[in-house]
């Protein structure tokens, strides 16, 4: 049963006694297919890659400790493996343009899809507001941060870092939470050095 393998792949098949008492190996070659249903998002990506995607189907190593799988676009870059499950896997775009297709190897079986990963045009986020812009140097505060522009959207908390800037010197904001429906930032400032940040 197919369903009874642990990922796709292709796999030897050998026959063994009811007690397990000798195992005979074969050059039989069962194929455990993999399949695609949806990628999210598809259109409209950062070219700058670092966008995460969601890969729908079955057949995906259920684990990272076990995974044999590698993504890889039609161009030649490699899509990082975030986690993965057996009906679903999150990536890490890399840097391309254009319209693109996946290609998935895992144990042997190879699977060019034909679903498109499709780029568009980047705006650079601008910041659009900042609460509060006084805090305590030494107190942890929330500061609330907005942004806005087409390549703000399908990113993770994760995929953040935030820094407020002074004389050369930086305080890093632990990023708490993302919301890519309207660009909001929220993390945590643990106090610094008095004066004003950029």
């Amino acid at each position: 049963v197919l369903s009874d393998f642990p990922e796709a792949g292709n796999w030897s098949a050998n026959v063994d006694s009811e007690k397990g008492l000798w195992v005979k190996k074969t050059a039989k070659i069962i194929q455990v297919p993999l399949t695609i249903t949806s990628i999210s998002p598809n259109t409209n990506l950062n070219p700058n890659g670092g966008q995460e995607l969601t890969i729908s189907g079955s057949g995906f190593p259920r684990s990272m400790a076990s995974t044999s799988l590698a993504i890889s676009l039609d161009s030649g870059e490699t899509l990082q493996v975030k986690s993965t499950s057996f009906t679903s896997v999150v990536v890490i775009t890399p840097e391309f343009s254009g319209s693109k297709t996946l290609t998935f190897t895992q144990n042997g079986y190879v699977l060019a899809d034909s679903n498109n990963i499709q780029t568009g045009s980047l705006t650079l986020p601008t910041l659009k507001s900042l609460s509060p812009t006084f805090v305590s140097p030494v107190l942890n505060t929330d500061l609330t941060i907005v942004i806005e522009g087409s390549g703000i959207n399908g990113y993770s908390t994760s995929q953040f870092r935030t820094l407020l800037k002074k004389d050369g010197k930086e305080i890093e904001v632990g990023v708490k939470s993302y919301d890519p429906a309207t660009g909001t930032l929220v993390g945590r400032v643990a106090g610094g050095e008095l004066g004003e940040y950029s």
